[in-house]
């Protein structure tokens, strides 16, 4: 069976994985070097790898408006506020990992998509 492959931006045959890590590990960076651009105190979690991106919005809850914060982890009224008010899509941690985890922390976390630049540059753009 043959490997897959795709062409990278040299225009050379590489693994079809190699090329993935590449493009996901060059959007991770991106965003890290964007997120502290932003005027949100939004803390980057280094991973590893993978297709998403995690944060710590827990400095966030200050400025997160009252609707939509009453009877809700900071997580999801983060990005409660973050999709109405700017139209930015993520996730709520502690949907993802459940509400009977001990770990607290994970209330402060959102993840969101590292798959499509184009995505992620408008995304940028519309939490400035």
């Amino acid at each position: 069976m043959k490997e897959p492959f795709a062409v990278n931006k040299n225009g050379e045959k590489v693994s079809l994985i190699d090329y993935m890590k590449d493009r996901f590990e060059t959007n991770r960076d991106f965003i890290t070097r964007e997120l502290s651009t932003l005027p949100l105190p939004l803390k980057p979690i280094p991973i590893q790898g993978g297709h998403f991106f995690m944060l710590d919005v827990g400095e966030c809850r200050s400025l997160i408006p009252t609707a939509y914060l009453e009877g809700r982890p900071t997580d999801l009224a983060f990005c409660l506020w973050i999709a109405k008010e700017a139209g930015v899509m993520m996730s709520p941690c502690s949907d993802t990992y459940g509400r009977s985890s001990t770990d607290t922390r994970q209330q402060d976390y959102v993840r969101f998509a590292l798959t499509n630049i184009d995505q992620l540059l408008e995304a940028m753009r519309r939490l400035r």
